[in-house]
């Protein structure tokens, strides 16, 4: 508030010898009201505040509706007033904006400024046809796809295999399914929630040859790609070798041919290898394409062995205070309110026994009235924000294991404490959970309780992800697991990956205050598996896969 100073000078002869050094500089201060911070319901990452311009740009989902965005939170600096403008609906609590166009603000301290939200909408397009020669060029501002198919092709009789143009759950009209004739341009009509984009599609005759046209290398496999000379040329072989070799190793497995299109597997790699691959038929040979096997790295502590007590009170998982940070815990916001630690090292009850081994023990405990769910995490503990930890999830990791091999145990306690929007679960049996996820984001992911800010299950840069979710006792006994990364548990297997998140949680719905004080979870010996043949299928390990039910899963996120 703006605060104004009088002085009565009573006194006329003061008053004219003072007048002529008196300077008026009551001014306003200098002060630049500026929206700090913004999240939408769906919003991709992090927005892109240009203060200069006065521009907020988010990226949001495709699979939510751009005319109604939820507005999650907003923030500014000088604790400024916000007007929302044009385009801008309230319901009940809640805010929503209709973003299809840029979304005007008023942020105003003592002068007012106008601020413009933006949001860009990531849309995955594809058209694939049968013989197709490389990928499509699709031109988004012209609404124009440009295919090139095998000159052997008759353009009058090509084959639409799958074609995606528009927003998920769009129309495309007509059936691109029922037309063949491409001898000239064809148009088709993409409808979405009552509009509709023309957007037109070109094939073109091209000339094919042996070529490797990508590798995906995993740690001791590869999928390669490539185009032949000819529809189903049963003279096409594959060949590949390490770097470091002079011979060429032919490559024994399934050589898949769709046409002109050729892919394999390559198996029984060496990671962190390079490797280079061709395709040879008759005397054509294609030209050589190198690659890169990823490494085979682990999690450092994975076994939780190493342990340090602060002089604090709390307990980490790490060697000591210097040790880099690869897993941490919410011990440091449980003990700001009290000296209790939900997750410590467990010396007696082990997985594998031998000298300095150790394992996890994750307990869900009230702190003071409030529920503390023993987790350990790949990422670092932040801070403490009201009752609520601050976490920072996932850490720098470039390798892509197959799956997360470790052993449990689990005793599960009544849910006795709840909070929205999990109030239904009262007395219900507690679940633990375990899980890997694989992504691709610019930088860890950050938590806040309080905020609800939560992992994103829709966000497309989450590569892959599984979960162990049980609310079983083990009786007292470790149980083995593998939780494996197969075909559905991969969302995009083209990425290379940039974090990894591993997470082992007493109290499955701990974020959100909701759990058993007294649930109690032991891990131990986590080891991340990058060789499937190695995983044992006798039924001494529990896997989890597709077809494994977890446990009470059928509660769902509610959020």
């Amino acid at each position: 508030m703006l605060r104004r100073f009088y002085s009565v000078i009573t006194s006329l002869l003061a008053f004219s010898i003072l007048e002529g050094c008196l300077v008026n500089d009551m001014s306003y201060p200098d002060v630049k009201p500026a929206i700090t911070s913004i999240r939408f319901e769906g919003q991709v990452g992090e927005a892109v505040i240009d203060n200069d311009k006065r521009t907020v740009t988010v990226e949001i989902y495709e699979t939510y509706d751009l005319g109604s965005v939820r507005l999650l939170e907003i923030a500014s600096n000088y604790d400024s007033v916000i007007t929302f403008g044009k385009g801008t609906t309230y319901n009940e609590m809640n805010t929503y904006m209709d973003l299809r166009t840029p979304v005007e603000v008023q942020v105003s301290v003592y002068e007012s400024f106008t601020w413009t939200i933006i949001a860009n909408q990531r849309i995955t397009r594809h058209f694939k046809i049968r013989n197709q020669a490389g990928e499509e060029d699709i031109n988004e501002t012209e609404k124009m796809v440009v295919v090139k198919v095998a000159d052997t092709n008759p353009l009058s009789e090509i084959e639409v295999l799958d074609a995606k143009l528009g927003i998920e759950g769009s129309e495309i009209s007509p059936d691109f399914r029922e037309v063949h004739d491409f001898t000239d341009i064809v148009y088709f009509n993409v409808a979405y929630s009552g509009e509709t984009e023309r957007w037109g599609v070109r094939v073109l005759p091209w000339k094919v040859s042996l070529e490797i046209t990508s590798v995906n290398a995993w740690a001791y496999s590869a999928d390669v790609t490539g185009m032949l000379g000819k529809e189903q040329d049963n003279a096409a072989v594959l060949e590949f070798k390490k770097a470091s070799d002079e011979e060429w190793q032919r490559y024994e497995g399934d050589l898949v041919m769709d046409g002109v299109r050729m892919s394999a597997v390559i198996t029984g790699l060496d990671d962190d290898t390079d490797y280079t691959v061709r395709i040879v038929s008759g005397d054509d040979v294609s030209a050589e394409f190198d690659f890169h096997t990823e490494a085979a790295v682990q999690i450092p502590n994975s076994s939780y062995d190493e342990w340090f007590l602060s002089s604090g009170g709390a307990w980490f998982p790490r060697a000591d205070e210097s040790a880099e940070t690869w897993w941490d815990t919410a011990n440091m916001g449980a003990n700001t309110l009290s000296p209790v630690n939900p997750t410590t090292p467990e010396d007696n009850f082990l997985a594998v026994r031998g000298e300095g081994k150790r394992a996890a023990r994750l307990e869900t405990k009230s702190v003071l009235g409030v529920m503390a769910a023993g987790n350990l995490y790949s990422g670092r503990y932040k801070g403490t924000e009201g009752i609520s930890a601050l976490l920072e999830f996932g850490v720098p990791f470039e390798s892509r294991p197959v799956g997360l091999r470790g052993y449990y145990s689990y005793e599960p306690a009544t849910i006795n404490k709840v909070d929205t929007p999990y109030e239904d679960l009262m007395g219900r049996t507690d679940m633990c959970q375990i899980y890997i996820m694989l992504t691709a984001w610019d930088k860890p992911f950050d938590v806040n309780s309080t905020k609800r800010q939560y992992i994103d299950m829709d966000d497309p840069d989450i590569l892959a992800f599984r979960e162990l979710v049980s609310a079983q006792s083990t009786n007292g006994e470790y149980v083995e697991f593998f939780i494996h990364l197969d075909d559905e548990a991969w969302r995009d297997k083209s990425r290379k990956a940039t974090h990894i998140v591993v997470i082992s949680c007493a109290s499955r719905y701990g974020n959100y205050f909701t759990g058993a004080v007294g649930s109690v979870l032991y891990v131990d010996e986590f080891q991340l598996v990058y060789d499937e043949s190695t995983v044992p299928r006798d039924g001494s390990v529990l896997i989890v896969d597709k077809d494994h039910v977890n446990s009470n899963v059928d509660i769902g996120d509610r959020e």
